[in-house]
């Protein structure tokens, strides 16, 4: 296997890593705003082209975002914004984002990670501030 030759997302940037996951016939990408700008943006590939980007309404995050197809939605999970070090995630339909959720408990200080196994979408993060253990969860 062999990569062709990069493209640049023309208009679009970010400081931390994007996230790719496939949904709906379509490649999506999400990732956090350039510098201090903690938005988190989010578009979608039909194949040819990337649709505008679009932005998650009151949220925030330090670190990129985590994507995953589960069933019939899209999740995106992340750490919060500045000092917040909940873990927040939010489904999409295909047409809308749910309202965000926090998962109850946790907490962690960079990206969680998204992975689907046996029928269960799976999330694994390190822990908050000085923490280096490796926490998961699995939906239920």
């Amino acid at each position: 296997m062999n990569f062709a030759p990069q493209k640049h997302l023309a208009g679009v940037g970010t400081s931390h890593g994007p996230a790719l996951a496939t949904f709906d016939n379509h490649l999506y990408m999400a990732w956090k705003g350039m510098g201090t700008d903690q938005v988190i943006y989010w578009s979608s590939f039909d194949g040819t082209h990337w649709a505008t980007q679009q932005h998650l309404a009151g949220v925030g995050t330090t670190y990129g975002p985590a994507l995953a197809r589960f069933g019939n939605h899209l999740y995106m999970a992340w750490k919060g914004a500045s000092n917040d070090q909940g873990i927040h995630w939010s489904s999409f339909d295909g047409t809308n984002w749910g309202a965000p959720r926090k998962v109850p408990g946790v907490g962690a200080s960079k990206r969680p990670a998204l992975a689907v196994f046996s029928n269960h979408l799976y999330m694994a993060w390190k822990g908050i501030s000085n923490d280096q253990g490796i926490y998961w969860t699995v939906s239920t």
